[in-house]
């Protein structure tokens, strides 16, 4: 068993001054492996000053030596340059939900995984951290906190009374490939309105990212904002995109469904089979990468597709100018 004594002493009121460090064992000394020299600093109690010594470097143990000191792939440390900006941007993230009348809520890192897959797509069950306990039950790391916060609404049950404004800042994991600013491990801000049927909610939320913006100082020449909606992307495809088909649209993305075989030959024979040509059919890759290759062939209609449209959701038809007319459907049948 080891320990590290601090021994201090008071020199003033307000001050004190360790004076003493000293390496202590109840069993042999073994080697420990230190990158630094140890400094210890003696004073003088009675007789003021103080003197100081260099203690040798102590034998690197093998066994220590090959531990990795960086953290795991995707994850970082918060020393207190970098803490201290967190807590500058979680502050405001709190201040200003509380501004507009939202209650903190947390809920557990670790949860069951069943939580995460029931309706998850097949992006987020590929990126769970999640594994079995020593009960046998499966649990996950949290990829979002939306699952968490609907499975403590269900739970409070008729014991809290709508509408229910919470926000929650919280740590989150996605086993995803990272990119620049985008790491495994990640923090969410969410702001949640519950059991407000009218566009009121959304607009509340967008005033409350707007003063979050102003107060760190992001101006309207630094973001935008663009409001979709479901309804109107349905409208402007069946108006611009597919006019013969009217009302068959629905059908288009149901034909997908079920045809759909992980094969895009099949995605492309469904939609001729409707009577539209298609220059691009591509398979579940980045975005940025479908926008580079729908130019470098300069096709029109190029769609982009998962393994199910279903859950990937990604079900994209672009119209005339890639750059300006991407359609991207999220089907919910």
């Amino acid at each position: 068993m080891r320990a590290i004594h601090i021994v201090t002493t008071r020199l003033s009121s307000s001050f004190i001054r360790p004076v003493l460090l000293d390496f202590v064992s109840c069993s042999p000394l073994r080697q420990f492996s230190t990158p630094r020299r140890f400094i210890c600093a003696a004073s003088k109690v009675n007789g003021g000053g103080r003197s100081g010594s260099i203690v040798a470097p102590l034998v690197v143990n093998e066994e220590f030596q090959n531990i990795d000191v960086n953290p795991p792939k995707g994850t970082r440390d918060f020393p207190p340059e970098d803490m201290r900006l967190r807590n500058w941007l979680f502050n405001h993230f709190k201040e200003v939900s509380r501004l507009f009348g939202y209650e903190e809520v947390d809920f557990p890192v670790l949860e069951t995984e069943a939580l995460f897959i029931r309706k998850a797509g097949e992006e987020i069950r590929d990126q769970l951290y999640c594994f079995e306990d020593r009960g046998n039950r499966r649990v996950a790391l949290r990829p979002e906190l939306t699952p968490s916060l609907a499975r403590l609404v269900i739970q409070k049950g008729k014991s809290v009374s709508l509408p229910l404004k919470w926000f929650a800042v919280g740590q989150c994991w996605r086993y995803e490939r990272m990119t620049r600013g985008r790491r495994r491990e990640h923090y969410q801000w969410n702001m949640d309105i519950i059991g407000v049927p009218e566009v009121t909610a959304e607009a509340e939320l967008i005033s409350s990212i707007m003063t979050f913006f102003k107060r760190i100082g992001i101006t309207a020449s630094d973001v935008g904002f663009k409001v979709s909606s479901r309804k109107q992307s349905k409208h402007q495809l069946t108006a611009a995109l597919l006019p013969e088909l009217g009302q068959e649209v629905e059908n288009i993305v149901c034909a997908l469904d079920k045809d759909l075989q992980g094969a895009a030959t099949t995605i492309a024979t469904a939609l001729k089979d409707k009577g539209q040509t298609v220059d691009l059919v591509l398979e579940s890759k980045p975005l940025k990468w479908v926008f580079k290759r729908a130019a470098r062939v300069n096709a029109r209609r190029p769609v982009l597709v998962g393994k199910l449209v279903r859950s990937v959701s990604r079900f994209c038809l672009q119209v005339s100018n890639f750059k300006s007319n991407l359609m991207t459907w999220s089907s919910s049948i």
